[in-house]
């Protein structure tokens, strides 16, 4: 993970010893408290994945 500051306001991270994991967890953790549905949150994981798929595609194409 990248040095301190804030995701959009939705996660703070820092220092770059915190696991992917608890990025994870306080994002899904701040995503429900802010009202968003399981199936909403698995929708956006659904994007975040093709977002990183596309930008890896792009970077190593053939």
């Amino acid at each position: 993970m990248n040095g301190g500051g804030t995701l959009g306001g939705i996660v703070g991270v820092e220092n770059e010893t915190e696991t992917p994991e608890v990025v994870a967890q306080t994002i899904y953790r701040q995503l429900r408290q802010a009202g968003y549905s399981e199936q909403q949150v698995i929708a956006l994981a659904g994007e975040l994945l093709s977002l990183v798929t596309a930008d890896v595609r792009n970077q190593n194409p053939g």
